[in-house]
């Protein structure tokens, strides 16, 4: 089991392959975009999928799929 999970098995991203100076790139299925980290892939997957835009502001109402997203552009609005 512990192997499964390592080698990718289980729904997780696919195997790293090496990059430059040995550094493990993982490579979206989909679309192509590389990454170095597994859990950046993981999150990149969710593009890909429909879900709705469950974050709103409250200031403007624009509209994100991904409350770390919505964060960022809320102090857009308090910026000094």
């Amino acid at each position: 089991m512990l192997l499964q999970c390592l080698s990718g098995g289980g729904g997780g991203p696919s195997p790293p392959s090496k990059g430059a100076g040995g550094v493990p790139v993982y490579t979206c299925e989909l679309c192509g975009q590389s990454m170095t980290h597994a859990y950046s892939m993981q999150r990149h997957r969710k593009q890909h999928m429909t879900e709705p835009k469950s974050f709103a502001c409250e200031v403007c109402g624009r509209r994100y799929n991904r409350r770390d997203n919505l964060l960022v552009h809320v102090r857009t609005h308090f910026a000094a």
